[in-house]
């Protein structure tokens, strides 16, 4: 429900519940295995309620791109913005690997393999995507995880305001051989920083 592609080269993995037979239950973990048979593109999740899934889904990511050359990336969460859901994420997906990962190893990890965080809101208009950013790479030094806006909501005029594309987006167009004539984005990189 948090996501539904309007293109017909998507498909959808839903959770399911077990039959009355105790049989058939798919759940996310499930799913995010399935995924790597599928030689996909590109993965999206919906709202990460777990540490086991958070680390799941960026050990997958790992293991898609080493596997079949393409990018398993993206994130969607439920927190009012990008910020937010790296913060939760970023901790989820640490306590999800356990003595094996620190925070900045999770961060560093992220912004090798995921690329785009989405963030939806229930509005007084139904549910509404609220912010869209990319991650742009890891800058060891500062110790912050680098993003750019791409997309923002504005509640009060109920109005979206796209940036423009990002050098890393016009960049794998031109990999696929796209010619993109969007705008490109200007809003400053951000910068997540941790704690020393």
């Amino acid at each position: 429900p948090e996501m539904t592609p309007l293109t017909d080269w998507c498909i959808r993995l839903t959770d399911r519940s077990q039959n009355v037979e105790g049989k058939g239950r798919l759940d996310m973990a499930t799913n995010i295995i399935n995924t790597l048979r599928m030689d996909n593109d590109n993965g999206y999740i919906g709202e990460v309620r777990t540490a086991q899934i958070a680390h799941l889904f960026l050990r997958m990511s790992l293991l898609v791109k080493r596997q079949t050359g393409t990018t398993f990336h993206s994130h969607i969460g439920h927190r009012n913005n990008v910020e937010g859901v790296l913060t939760r994420f970023i901790l989820e997906a640490t306590e999800g690997a356990g003595a094996q990962a620190s925070y900045l190893n999770t961060a560093s990890r992220m912004a090798d393999k995921i690329r785009h965080i989405v963030t939806t809101r229930d509005t007084k208009h139904g549910k509404r995507v609220t912010e869209i950013g990319e991650i742009i790479g890891f800058d060891f030094t500062e110790r912050a995880l680098l993003w750019q806006p791409v997309l923002t909501y504005d509640f009060f005029k109920d109005k979206f305001c796209f940036h423009g594309v990002t050098e890393g987006m016009v960049d794998r167009a031109r990999v696929e051989g796209i010619d993109v004539t969007l705008p490109l984005n200007c809003q400053p990189i951000r910068k997540y920083k941790f704690a020393s």
